[in-house]
Protein backbone atom coordinates (compact mmCIF):
# COMPACT_ATOMS: atom_id res chain seq x y z
CA UNK A 1 0.00 0.00 0.00
CA UNK A 2 2.75 2.39 0.49
CA UNK A 3 4.31 1.48 -2.86
CA UNK A 4 1.30 2.34 -4.17
CA UNK A 5 0.85 5.40 -2.34
CA UNK A 6 4.09 6.60 -3.63
CA UNK A 7 3.53 6.17 -7.27
CA UNK A 8 0.46 7.47 -7.18
CA UNK A 9 2.51 10.92 -6.50
CA UNK A 10 4.17 11.26 -9.48
CA UNK A 11 1.24 11.53 -12.33
CA UNK A 12 0.16 14.48 -9.52
CA UNK A 13 3.40 15.96 -9.20
CA UNK A 14 4.06 16.11 -12.69
CA UNK A 15 0.66 17.74 -13.17
CA UNK A 16 1.12 20.13 -10.64
CA UNK A 17 4.37 21.15 -12.53
CA UNK A 18 3.33 21.41 -16.09
CA UNK A 19 0.12 22.99 -14.82
CA UNK A 20 2.44 25.89 -13.06
CA UNK A 21 4.25 26.26 -16.16
CA UNK A 22 1.12 26.99 -18.38
CA UNK A 23 -0.07 29.30 -16.03
CA UNK A 24 3.58 31.32 -15.45
CA UNK A 25 3.94 31.60 -19.19
CA UNK A 26 0.09 31.95 -20.61
CA UNK A 27 -1.31 34.57 -17.46
CA UNK A 28 1.23 37.64 -16.13
CA UNK A 29 1.04 38.82 -12.25
CA UNK A 30 0.00 42.39 -12.67
CA UNK A 31 2.47 44.39 -11.35
CA UNK A 32 0.07 45.97 -8.66
CA UNK A 33 -0.09 42.80 -6.88
CA UNK A 34 3.65 42.14 -6.12
CA UNK A 35 4.65 44.10 -3.31
CA UNK A 36 8.07 45.35 -1.95
CA UNK A 37 10.59 42.47 -0.82
CA UNK A 38 13.40 40.36 -1.64
CA UNK A 39 11.39 38.29 -4.18
CA UNK A 40 10.38 41.62 -5.80
CA UNK A 41 12.76 41.80 -8.58
CA UNK A 42 12.87 38.44 -9.49
CA UNK A 43 9.42 38.05 -10.28
CA UNK A 44 9.12 41.30 -12.05
CA UNK A 45 11.42 40.11 -14.37
CA UNK A 46 9.77 38.52 -17.21
CA UNK A 47 12.82 36.18 -18.41
CA UNK A 48 13.09 34.86 -14.85
CA UNK A 49 10.13 34.10 -14.53
CA UNK A 50 9.61 32.08 -18.02
CA UNK A 51 12.88 30.56 -16.99
CA UNK A 52 11.51 29.50 -14.09
CA UNK A 53 8.62 27.96 -15.72
CA UNK A 54 10.52 26.27 -18.69
CA UNK A 55 12.62 24.80 -15.25
CA UNK A 56 9.17 23.44 -13.99
CA UNK A 57 7.62 21.90 -17.17
CA UNK A 58 10.69 19.98 -18.10
CA UNK A 59 10.89 18.48 -14.60
CA UNK A 60 6.94 17.41 -15.17
CA UNK A 61 7.78 16.15 -18.47
CA UNK A 62 10.89 13.86 -16.60
CA UNK A 63 8.71 12.83 -13.98
CA UNK A 64 6.14 11.12 -16.78
CA UNK A 65 8.89 9.76 -18.81
CA UNK A 66 11.83 8.82 -16.96
CA UNK A 67 12.85 7.68 -13.11
CA UNK A 68 16.16 9.16 -13.75
CA UNK A 69 17.34 10.34 -9.81
CA UNK A 70 18.07 13.96 -11.46
CA UNK A 71 14.55 14.83 -12.12
CA UNK A 72 13.25 13.22 -8.72
CA UNK A 73 15.95 15.81 -6.89
CA UNK A 74 14.53 18.60 -9.05
CA UNK A 75 11.77 18.49 -8.08
CA UNK A 76 12.44 18.20 -4.74
CA UNK A 77 14.40 21.49 -4.94
CA UNK A 78 12.01 23.54 -6.49
CA UNK A 79 8.72 22.42 -3.90
CA UNK A 80 11.87 23.06 -0.83
CA UNK A 81 12.36 26.46 -2.58
CA UNK A 82 8.52 26.75 -3.20
CA UNK A 83 7.74 25.96 0.10
CA UNK A 84 10.34 28.42 1.50
CA UNK A 85 9.00 31.29 -0.56
CA UNK A 86 5.46 30.61 0.70
CA UNK A 87 6.64 30.66 4.19
CA UNK A 88 8.34 34.12 3.50
CA UNK A 89 5.53 35.83 2.22
CA UNK A 90 3.40 34.17 4.87
CA UNK A 91 6.04 35.37 8.19
CA UNK A 92 6.33 38.94 6.43
CA UNK A 93 2.41 38.95 6.54
CA UNK A 94 2.95 40.98 3.15
CA UNK A 95 -0.40 41.00 1.18
CA UNK A 96 0.38 39.78 -2.14
CA UNK A 97 -0.02 36.11 -3.99
CA UNK A 98 2.87 33.97 -4.11
CA UNK A 99 3.11 33.55 -7.96
CA UNK A 100 3.05 29.78 -7.99
CA UNK A 101 1.05 29.72 -10.90
CA UNK A 102 1.42 33.26 -12.44
CA UNK A 103 -1.08 35.83 -12.13
CA UNK A 104 -3.76 33.32 -10.58
CA UNK A 105 -1.83 33.35 -7.97
CA UNK A 106 -2.97 36.82 -6.94
CA UNK A 107 -4.41 36.14 -3.36
CA UNK A 108 -2.37 36.72 0.11
CA UNK A 109 -0.81 33.96 1.24
CA UNK A 110 -2.66 32.18 3.99
CA UNK A 111 -2.40 29.03 6.02
CA UNK A 112 -3.78 26.96 3.05
CA UNK A 113 -1.34 27.94 0.32
CA UNK A 114 1.39 26.93 3.22
CA UNK A 115 0.02 23.56 3.90
CA UNK A 116 -0.28 22.76 -0.34
CA UNK A 117 3.23 23.31 -0.29
CA UNK A 118 4.36 21.51 2.43
CA UNK A 119 2.26 18.51 1.07
CA UNK A 120 3.94 19.09 -2.37
CA UNK A 121 7.19 19.02 -1.19
CA UNK A 122 6.35 16.18 0.81
CA UNK A 123 4.73 14.10 -2.17
CA UNK A 124 8.16 15.06 -4.20
CA UNK A 125 10.54 13.24 -1.17
CA UNK A 126 8.04 10.70 -1.51
CA UNK A 127 8.85 9.61 -5.25
CA UNK A 128 12.69 9.60 -4.90
CA UNK A 129 13.24 5.93 -4.85
CA UNK A 130 9.99 4.44 -7.30
CA UNK A 131 11.40 2.85 -10.08
CA UNK A 132 8.19 3.63 -12.06
CA UNK A 133 7.85 6.57 -14.21
CA UNK A 134 4.91 8.69 -14.04
CA UNK A 135 3.39 7.13 -17.74
CA UNK A 136 3.70 3.63 -16.21
CA UNK A 137 1.71 4.72 -13.05
CA UNK A 138 -1.00 6.07 -15.60
CA UNK A 139 -0.64 3.18 -17.99
CA UNK A 140 -0.48 0.16 -15.30
CA UNK A 141 -1.80 1.94 -12.51
CA UNK A 142 -5.22 0.09 -10.37
CA UNK A 143 -8.07 1.23 -8.95
CA UNK A 144 -6.63 1.66 -6.02
CA UNK A 145 -4.10 4.17 -7.42
CA UNK A 146 -6.89 6.27 -9.06
CA UNK A 147 -8.30 6.90 -5.72
CA UNK A 148 -5.65 7.98 -4.08
CA UNK A 149 -5.28 10.54 -6.95
CA UNK A 150 -8.43 11.46 -7.20
CA UNK A 151 -8.49 11.87 -3.40
CA UNK A 152 -5.35 13.79 -3.35
CA UNK A 153 -6.56 15.87 -6.10
CA UNK A 154 -9.71 17.43 -4.55
CA UNK A 155 -7.34 17.93 -1.56
CA UNK A 156 -5.17 20.64 -3.58
CA UNK A 157 -8.26 21.51 -5.05
CA UNK A 158 -9.85 22.46 -1.78
CA UNK A 159 -6.25 23.93 -0.80
CA UNK A 160 -6.22 26.52 -4.35
CA UNK A 161 -7.43 29.63 -3.94
CA UNK A 162 -6.20 29.64 -8.08
CA UNK A 163 -9.16 27.77 -9.07
CA UNK A 164 -11.83 30.48 -7.63
CA UNK A 165 -9.80 33.25 -9.25
CA UNK A 166 -9.55 31.57 -12.21
CA UNK A 167 -13.21 30.44 -12.28
CA UNK A 168 -14.24 34.55 -11.44
CA UNK A 169 -11.96 35.37 -14.60
CA UNK A 170 -14.22 33.76 -16.93
CA UNK A 171 -17.03 35.01 -15.64
CA UNK A 172 -16.23 38.77 -15.44
CA UNK A 173 -13.60 38.85 -18.34
CA UNK A 174 -13.73 42.52 -19.14
CA UNK A 175 -14.38 43.14 -23.06
CA UNK A 176 -11.24 44.06 -24.84
CA UNK A 177 -12.37 47.46 -25.69
CA UNK A 178 -12.48 48.40 -21.70
CA UNK A 179 -9.66 46.55 -21.01
CA UNK A 180 -6.65 48.08 -18.99
CA UNK A 181 -3.61 47.36 -21.19
CA UNK A 182 -0.15 49.07 -20.25
CA UNK A 183 1.76 50.66 -22.67
CA UNK A 184 4.56 48.06 -21.76
CA UNK A 185 2.33 45.06 -22.52
CA UNK A 186 1.59 46.95 -26.45
CA UNK A 187 5.26 47.03 -26.75
CA UNK A 188 5.83 43.33 -25.55
CA UNK A 189 3.08 41.94 -28.17
CA UNK A 190 4.42 44.59 -30.97
CA UNK A 191 8.29 43.68 -30.95
CA UNK A 192 7.57 40.24 -30.77
CA UNK A 193 5.44 39.87 -33.81
CA UNK A 194 6.33 39.12 -37.54
CA UNK A 195 4.96 42.27 -38.44
CA UNK A 196 7.60 44.34 -36.40
CA UNK A 197 10.21 42.06 -37.74
CA UNK A 198 9.23 43.12 -41.14
CA UNK A 199 8.83 46.57 -40.85
CA UNK A 200 10.57 48.04 -38.34
CA UNK A 201 14.43 48.17 -40.54
CA UNK A 202 12.16 51.10 -42.34
CA UNK A 203 11.73 52.45 -38.87
CA UNK A 204 13.98 56.16 -38.43
CA UNK A 205 12.23 56.75 -34.99
CA UNK A 206 12.84 55.28 -31.62
CA UNK A 207 9.21 55.97 -30.48
CA UNK A 208 5.78 56.36 -31.60
CA UNK A 209 4.99 59.40 -33.91
CA UNK A 210 1.90 59.14 -32.93
CA UNK A 211 -0.28 56.11 -31.06
CA UNK A 212 -3.86 55.95 -30.22
CA UNK A 213 -6.86 53.56 -29.12
CA UNK A 214 -9.81 52.48 -30.83
CA UNK A 215 -12.11 49.67 -29.64
CA UNK A 216 -9.84 46.71 -29.41
CA UNK A 217 -6.65 48.00 -31.22
CA UNK A 218 -3.95 49.98 -29.67
CA UNK A 219 -2.39 51.99 -33.01
CA UNK A 220 0.97 52.92 -33.47
CA UNK A 221 2.37 55.00 -36.14
CA UNK A 222 6.04 55.30 -36.33
CA UNK A 223 8.05 57.57 -39.06
CA UNK A 224 10.22 55.84 -42.10
CA UNK A 225 12.07 55.55 -45.29
CA UNK A 226 11.10 53.45 -48.01
CA UNK A 227 13.40 53.90 -51.20
CA UNK A 228 14.32 57.32 -50.32
CA UNK A 229 10.70 58.43 -48.98
CA UNK A 230 9.41 59.38 -46.35
CA UNK A 231 6.50 56.75 -44.89
CA UNK A 232 4.45 56.74 -42.04
CA UNK A 233 4.39 52.66 -40.53
CA UNK A 234 1.13 51.90 -38.41
CA UNK A 235 1.14 49.11 -36.49
CA UNK A 236 -2.30 47.94 -34.99
CA UNK A 237 -1.89 45.43 -31.87
CA UNK A 238 -5.06 43.64 -30.25
CA UNK A 239 -5.96 44.64 -26.91
CA UNK A 240 -7.90 41.30 -26.27
CA UNK A 241 -5.97 39.54 -23.41
CA UNK A 242 -5.86 36.43 -25.31
CA UNK A 243 -5.36 37.34 -29.26
CA UNK A 244 -1.56 38.42 -29.78
CA UNK A 245 -2.58 40.26 -33.17
CA UNK A 246 -0.50 42.63 -35.01
CA UNK A 247 -1.33 44.01 -38.37
CA UNK A 248 1.21 46.90 -40.00
CA UNK A 249 0.97 49.27 -43.16
CA UNK A 250 2.69 51.77 -44.99
CA UNK A 251 0.96 54.81 -45.28
CA UNK A 252 2.75 57.08 -48.16
CA UNK A 253 2.14 61.18 -48.07
CA UNK A 254 0.41 60.73 -51.48
CA UNK A 255 -2.12 58.08 -50.66
CA UNK A 256 -5.77 58.97 -51.28
CA UNK A 257 -6.64 57.50 -47.45
CA UNK A 258 -3.48 59.05 -45.34
CA UNK A 259 -5.12 59.97 -42.21
CA UNK A 260 -3.62 57.76 -39.64
CA UNK A 261 -5.17 60.34 -36.85
CA UNK A 262 -8.23 58.53 -34.96
CA UNK A 263 -11.31 58.00 -35.11
CA UNK A 264 -12.79 60.55 -32.58
CA UNK A 265 -15.92 58.51 -32.40
CA UNK A 266 -14.28 55.71 -30.78
CA UNK A 267 -10.98 56.80 -29.84
CA UNK A 268 -9.88 56.00 -25.99
CA UNK A 269 -7.32 57.32 -24.11
CA UNK A 270 -3.68 55.44 -24.78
Amino acid sequence: MVETFQEAQLPLLACALISACVAKIAIREPSDTIGPGPLTTLRRHRPAVVTVAIVEGCLGVALLVTAHPVARLGTIVVFFVATSVVFLLRGSKADEGCGCFGGLSTTPVRFRTVLRACLFLLAALAVVAVPATGLDVIRDGTVVHAAIAIGELAVFAALSPEIGVLVARRRERIPCEHRTVPLAETFATLHASQQWRTYSPLIVTADPADMWRELCWRFLVYRGQENGEDVEIVFAVSTDERDGTVKAAIVRPDDDDSDTGPNHMYALSV
